[in-house]
């Protein structure tokens, strides 16, 4: 059985590929909210030794990471880069604490868990790493400068990476998704705009697709863009 390991696995898209995947698969994944994650392990009868604690004081300091981080198998078969942040204000209310929250979490945090797993990966020439991004690199929107810039900075490395290691035997997909009917919108803007945007289970689905594809031996999906029928809100 295949190997899978989730970032920002207690909800939203990642709680949705958790619950999509967990009969095929070994799924191991990060919280930054375990006490909250209790319920889903046992609702879906999961092990809860499998599942981690990873906050954002973890990604500050590397040694923390290194503690927090000892239960991140070393032979995942997929990693889905999933947990991300984001804050939206316009560039002139922006402070270099968001900036760097939105460093740590959305490029840092991917960044520290694929050198964790490419070695295995490296070692058996297999493996494929899946980064869940946004339309919003694809596409200007007000209010978004710095939560875009993240995200971007995440498919660059990726894209560069995915040269690095191709004749490895290694896959490396980025996902761009659209709005999506998650909690990183107000609550307001979900009451209004939930019937225009994606469910977390539509972009679940499409992960689970795109494993399989990607799970092929003589090709590679590297990207995909998934938006809603009626388009960008």
């Amino acid at each position: 059985m295949k190997k899978v390991f989730i970032s920002g696995v207690s909800r939203g898209i990642g709680l949705e590929i958790l619950r999509k995947l967990h009969n095929n698969y070994k799924v191991s994944g990060s919280t930054s909210n375990y006490e909250n994650f209790k319920k889903v392990i046992n609702e879906l009868n999961l092990d809860s030794d499998e599942f981690c604690e990873i906050n954002a004081m973890d990604l500050i300091d590397e040694n923390h990471f290194q503690q927090s981080s000892i239960m991140i198998p070393g032979d995942i078969d997929v990693l889905i880069n999933n947990a991300g942040i984001g804050e939206f204000k316009n560039f002139d209310s922006t402070d270099l604490n968001i900036l760097q929250s939105h460093l740590d979490i959305n490029l840092k945090f991917p960044y520290l868990l694929t050198k964790a797993v490419l070695p295995g990966m490296l070692l058996r020439k297999s493996g494929i790493i899946i980064n869940i991004l946004s339309v919003a690199i694809r596409k200007p929107f007000t209010n978004s400068s710095v939560y875009s810039a993240s995200k971007a900075a995440v498919a660059a490395m990726f894209d560069s990476l995915r040269e690095e290691v191709r004749t490895e035997g290694i896959k490396i997909a980025n996902v761009y998704v659209g709005a999506t009917d998650t909690d990183i919108w107000h609550p307001k803007v979900r009451e209004k705009y939930s019937q225009r945007m994606l469910s977390a289970k539509d972009v679940a689905e499409s992960i689970s697709s795109l494993i399989e594809l990607n799970s092929r031996e003589k090709i590679m999906v590297e990207e995909i863009v998934i938006r809603p029928q009626l388009g960008d809100l």
